[in-house]
């Protein structure tokens, strides 16, 4: 695509320059934007290689592509470090607007979400990361001691970088993470982390243990299966609305039992609980 400039008639680039003071001739902002949409997708260079040649553009040669992920990386920090500021002061806000006595300097105490989630396609990432010769490998170990591992160092950390202790943990069923950061004792000797069920998660375990339930008490021929008994569709059916209903109703319970622990422990604890649990 070329475009005109106005005053000459003459052709000029169609895509604005980025300032780059260290450089004489600075890179095209089509090209970032290219690299970055490419990036997000979770594709490299190769992806964005065989993208041109279908379309018929010229491509960005493998330097170039990776001189434009180092800066969108180095982009993406300042983000970060700027987002991550803004949460911080938007929690201790919130603290001080329930309890007057906190100031900007006080260590305060919240509650915080975590899980960890991992690529399970291993082998064909390992292949793929194997073969580009760069390893930024920290960690030996299975996926749920580098989920414990993970928990430690942004526990260890909080009140150096945002003078908050994490000392309400919300996560899934399993306490592996919770014993090993109690166990650490991040914070010291008197400071109990307390972990707090997901609902989400418990109403999820009891609906995969009813649909085994189900599937062990409603087998289906292979007869069946074929010819479509109606007798066994129906069992089938019933099965399924049971199991429905019990989720449902689990999860009800799972709601009202929630609110009557918050309710008591607000009465109990007061200010102090409703900052601690924001």
């Amino acid at each position: 695509m070329e475009g005109l400039c106005e005053g000459s008639n003459e052709p000029a680039g169609s895509s604005k320059g980025i300032c780059n003071t260290e450089s004489t001739r600075p890179p095209f902002d089509v090209n970032r934007r290219m690299v970055n949409a490419f990036v997000t997708m979770g594709k490299g260079h190769s992806a964005m290689e065989q993208h041109c040649m279908a379309m018929g553009m010229a491509g960005l040669s493998s330097p170039s592509f990776n001189s434009h992920l180092i800066k969108l990386t180095e982009e993406n920090k300042l983000v970060r470090q700027h987002v991550l500021r803004n949460a911080h002061s938007a929690v201790r806000r919130a603290h001080m607007e329930v309890d007057s006595s906190i100031s900007d300097s006080d260590v305060i105490n919240i509650g915080v979400s975590y899980d960890g989630t991992w690529m399970w396609t291993y082998i064909k990432w390992y292949q793929s990361h194997k073969d580009a010769g760069v390893c930024e490998k920290n960690f030996d170990g299975s996926s749920n001691a580098m989920e414990m591992k993970a928990a430690e160092i942004l526990w260890t950390r909080s009140i150096r970088l945002c003078n908050m202790r994490y000392t309400t943990l919300l996560s899934d069923g399993d306490a592996k993470t919770h014993h090993h950061l109690q166990q650490l004792q991040v914070y010291g000797e008197g400071i109990d982390i307390r972990k707090e069920e997901c609902v989400n998660h418990v109403a999820k375990r009891v609906a995969n243990i009813s649909m085994r339930d189900l599937v062990s008490t409603v087998k289906l021929s292979p007869a069946a299966y074929k010819i479509g008994n109606r007798r066994d569709k129906r069992r089938l059916q019933q099965a399924a609305t049971s199991t429905s209903e019990n989720f449902k109703t689990s999860r009800k319970k799972l709601r009202l039992s929630k609110s009557v622990t918050e309710s008591r422990k607000k009465q109990q604890e007061g200010s102090t609980y409703q900052a601690g649990g924001f």
